[in-house]
Order: C-alpha cells, then structure tokens, then sequence
C-alpha cells in the first residue's frame, strides 16, 4: 500500500517538475526576445540619431545624451531634430500595432483564407 502511494507522488512530482520546466522556458523565452528587441530598439535608435547632413560620432552623441542639452550646434540638432523624430517613430509604431489589435479583435475575420475584408458576392 505504501509503495503504491509513493509511485503516485512521484508521478505528481514529475508531471509538477515538467510544467515548472516548460514555465521557466517560456519564461527565458520572453526574456530573451525581449532583451534582443531592446537591444535592437537602442541600435536603430543611435543610428538614427547618428544618420543625417552633420556627422556627429556615437561618443559626442552620448555626451550630449547625458549633458541633457548643454552644448552647441550638434545638441540642438540632436534635441531639436533627430530625437524627436526617432521618438514619434517609436510612438507612431506602437499606436498602429494598437489599433491593428483593435481591428482584429473588432472586425474578426470569418474564413482562415481571407487575408481582407472586402467584399466577395456568394457563388450560386
């Protein structure tokens, strides 16, 4: 009788380790990804930063990151121009993946092989 109680535990103990693996998975899963769409965030974000008429190099534009606008002709550029651009992309991008969401959920698409939802008249 005890050994049939112990086999049970042990069952339960092994089917409770395997969820608690597939969780910390998903979990390292999300992390990763997140990390490496930060990571890639910040890449663009610098070479946008960095891209235009006046070369300004990455070290002069992390001084005038942490300077908070102290500075000559390049910290205006930088304040005044290029980082208000790369964050309206940033914002503008987050919004239509919003309101692609809220189209989807609104407007649910019937068949698995429409990518749209125009108009098809029925075939008789």
């Amino acid at each position: 009788m005890a050994d049939t109680y112990n086999q049970k535990t042990d069952r339960q103990d092994t089917a409770g380790s395997v969820y608690q693996r597939e969780i910390f998975k998903r979990r390292s899963r999300y992390i990763l990804v997140f990390s490496v769409l930060t990571a890639a965030f910040l890449i663009v974000t610098v070479l946008n930063i960095n891209t235009g008429n006046v070369h300004i190099s990455l070290p002069e534009i992390l001084k005038i990151l942490a300077r908070r606008g102290e500075g000559g002709t390049e910290a205006n550029i930088i304040w005044k121009i290029r980082l208000p651009r790369v964050l309206m992309a940033a914002i503008l991008g987050e919004r239509c993946h919003y309101l692609d969401s809220y189209f989807r959920l609104s407007f649910p698409i019937r068949s698995r092989d429409r990518l749209s939802l125009e108009f098809r008249p029925e075939r008789r």
